[in-house]
């Protein structure tokens, strides 16, 4: 009995998941979810190394960075590119 409820609440959590990667891909890009995926990754990888004290040599960090900083520079470009078209407000 609870070993088919394990697979009904899984069944059911997978197609919340589901239904709600569908919904991303709809509002955003498939670009931007792919950036937002690295992005929870490496702060995974961050937060598991804090709280397991971790040690991460300088490749390790050089990794992250290098996440972080294509995330930030993707989201700038993207921002820039959506305020391209608008007018400005004036008063």
């Amino acid at each position: 009995r609870c070993a088919a409820m394990v697979v009904v609440m899984s069944g059911f959590s997978s197609f919340s998941l589901n239904i709600t990667n569908f919904y991303a891909n709809k509002m955003t890009s498939p670009l931007t979810l792919s950036v937002c995926a690295n992005a929870k990754q490496v702060m995974m990888i961050v937060i598991a190394t804090v709280i397991f004290k971790t040690p991460i040599n300088w490749v390790n960090g050089i990794g992250i960075f290098i996440v972080l900083a294509g995330g930030a520079r993707y989201s700038q470009v993207s921002y820039n590119e959506s305020q391209r078209g608008k007018l400005p407000v004036s008063k």
